[in-house]
C-alpha cells in the first residue's frame, strides 16, 4: 500500500489495487475498468497477471524469484511465467526486478533473451562474508550445539559497544522445532501432516507448520502420562529469550509474520524471510546467519540457487561483515563462498545443470497423487506410472517416490517424475496419456518445472 500512496502523490494516472481477500463487486470494477480503458497502473498479487488491462504497456514482476509466485492450487500457475507469455503474444514488455534472478532469468539473460540492468559484478562487494564451523564448538550434556556461537556472540558484544546494528537471520518460527516426552520417547505431531508440531512459547501451543493445526501444550504426556514435555531445537522465540539473557541492555526486535514494527532504536534485529518483504528493508553493520545448513539438507535440485540468493540478499542489507555459522564448512569453502560473486556460483550451478539435464536445459513434470489411505493411493501410483513408461523414448519417466513431507492435509502423497528436453513434447505427452485417468480416492495434479 505504501507503493500506492507514493504513486497517487502529484500523479494524474487512474491508480488500482487488487489483493486475495478483495470483495468481489470491487474486483469486478476494477477489472472492468482495466478493459475499458478506464486505468492507467494496477498493483496487485499474482492473480493480477490475468488483468484485461487494455493497451498494456508493461508488466512488472517485483522480487522475481519469490516463490510466491507459483500458485498451489488449480487452475496451476507460475506468475512470471504468464507475464512472460503475455509479452511474447503481445507488444508490451517485462520487467524482472528483484535482488537476485532465478537462475532461468540468468541463464535467458547469458543467452541474449533477456537484457540485464543492474550493477556489474563486484559493485556490491565491500562487505565481508566469514564462516562459523560450528563443529569446534562440540555438544552440551543435552547433545546440541550453542546456538550463538562464542565468535558471533563476540561479534555482537563489539557492534554493539561500538553502536552499531545488528541483524540475526533466522529462518525458523516458534520457540522449538518439536516437542517430545524424555520418558516414553513420544514426539507430539500433527495429526494431518507427518511432521512434528513446532512448539510456540508466547501463546504455550503447539503448530504444525504445514496445515496451520494449533493445539495447547499438553499438561502431560498422551501416551505415558509423564508430567514432562522438552522441547528439542529452536525457533526465533527462543534466540530472542537468549539474546535477552545474554545482552540484557541491547534494544532487541524481531521482524516475522507476526511481527512487522521496527523501532528506531533497536540495536539487535531478529529475522525471518519476511524482512526483504518489507517496503524499506533494514540494512545492519554485522548480519548472521544463524542456520543455513537446512537449505543444504533437502533433497530438491533448487536447494544451491536457494541458498545463494537467500546469502547474495543478505549482502545487500550488509555494511561490514557477514557471518555465516555451520556444521558443514566444507561445502561453503568449495562454493568459495568467503569471495562470494552470485555470477560465478550461477555459472558453475548451470554447468552442473546442464550436466544433469536439469531446467533449464531439459524440463520437468511431477504428477502428484493423493488420497487418505496410504496402501490404496501407493498401488495407483504405481499403476499410472506403469501406464506411462516405455511409451516414448524422448520421456524418461522415474518411479514413484514418497512426496515431502509423505503426509500433508490428511492426505498420503506419491510423485512421479517425468523428464523431457522439449516442454511442449513433455506437455503433450501427459495430455495424451494422462487424459481421462480417474482413480477413487485419488486426486491427481501436474506441476510442469517444480519448485
Amino acid at each position: 500500500m505504501e507503493l500506492f500512496e507514493l504513486l497517487k502523490q502529484g500523479q494524474p494516472h487512474r491508480i488500482a489495487v487488487t489483493y486475495r481477500k478483495q470483495k468481489i463487486g470491487e474486483e469486478l470494477r476494477i477489472w472492468q475498468d482495466a478493459k475499458n480503458a478506464q486505468l492507467d497502473i494496477l498493483i496487485g498479487t499474482r492473480p493480477a497477471v490475468f488483468t484485461p488491462m487494455c493497451n498494456l504497456g508493461l508488466i512488472i514482476i517485483e522480487e522475481e524469484d519469490g516463490y510466491g509466485y507459483k500458485e498451489e492450487q488449480a487452475p496451476y500457475y507460475h506468475a512470471r511465467e504468464v507475464a512472460l507469455m503475455r509479452a511474447q503474444l503481445g507488444e508490451h514488455k517485462v520487467i524482472l526486478a528483484g535482488r537476485t534472478p532465478t537462475l532461468e532469468s540468468y541463464y535467458a539473460i547469458k543467452t541474449k533473451k533477456m537484457r540485464y540492468i543492474g550493477p556489474e559484478a563486484g559493485e556490491d562487494e565491500k562487505s565481508e562474508i566469514k564462516i562459523v564451523d560450528m563443529r569446534q564448538y562440540g555438544f552440551s550434556r543435552k547433545g546440541a550445539r550453542p546456538i550463538i556461537s562464542p565468535a558471533l556472540g563476540d561479534r555482537i558484544q563489539k557492534a554493539l559497544t561500538a553502536g552499531k546494528k545488528i541483524i540475526i537471520f533466522v529462518n525458523r518460527k516458534g520457540f522449538a522445532a518439536s516437542a517430545y516426552c524424555p520418558k516414553c520417547g513420544l514426539v507430539l505431531t500433527c495429526e494431518k501432516c507427518s511432521r512434528g508440531l513446532a512448539f510456540y512459547s508466547e501463546e504455550k501451543k503447539l503448530v504444525c507448520n504445514l496445515c496451520g493445526l494449533t493445539k495447547p501444550l499438553p499438561s502431560a504426556c498422551p501416551q505415558c502420562g509423564a508430567r514432562y514435555i522438552k522441547h528439542k531445537g529452536f525457533g526465533i522465540e527462543r534466540i530472542k529469550s537468549q539474546l535477552h539473557l545474554s545482552y540484557p541492555q541491547a534494544k532487541i526486535c524481531r521482524i516475522d509474520k507476526e511481527h512487522d514494527t521496527l523501532p528506531p532504536d533497536a540495536q539487535i534485529i531478529l529475522a525471518t524471510e519476511m524482512i526483504f518483504h518489507r517496503e524499506q528493508v533494514p540494512a545492519a553493520d554485522v548480519v548472521a546467519a544463524i542456520d543455513l545448513d537446512k537449505a543444504l539438507q533437502i533433497v530438491n535440485y533448487r536447494g544451491n540457487e536457494k541458498l545463494y540468493s537467500l546469502v547474495h540478499r543478505l549482502k545487500t542489507i550488509v555494511r561490514d561483515e557477514l557471518l555465516i555459522q555451520t556444521a558443514m564448512p566444507e561445502h561453503y569453502q568449495q562454493k568459495e563462498f568467503i569471495h562470494f560473486n552470485i555470477q560465478k556460483l550461477f555459472d558453475a550451478e548451470l554447468r552442473e545443470r546442464k550436466a544433469l539435464s536439469l531446467p533449464p536445459f531439459a524440463h520437468l513434470a511431477a504428477v502428484s497423487l493423493r488420497g487418505k489411505d496410504l496402501e490404496h493411493t501407493k498401488r495407483i501410483a504405481f499403476e499410472v506410472y506403469e501406464k506411462l513408461k516405455d511409451k516414448d523414448s524422448k520421456v524418461m519417466i522415474f518411479e514413484p517416490t514418497e512426496g515431502l513431507p509423505a503426509k500433508l492435509r490428511g492426505k498420503y502423497r506419491f510423485n512421479i517424475l517425468l523428464k523431457a528436453k522439449n516442454p511442449f513434447h513433455l506437455s503433450d505427452f501427459l495430455r495424451k496419456h494422462l487424459a481421462g485417468i480417474r482413480h477413487s480416492g485419488v486426486i491427481s495434479t501436474i506441476e510442469i518445472d517444480p519448485q
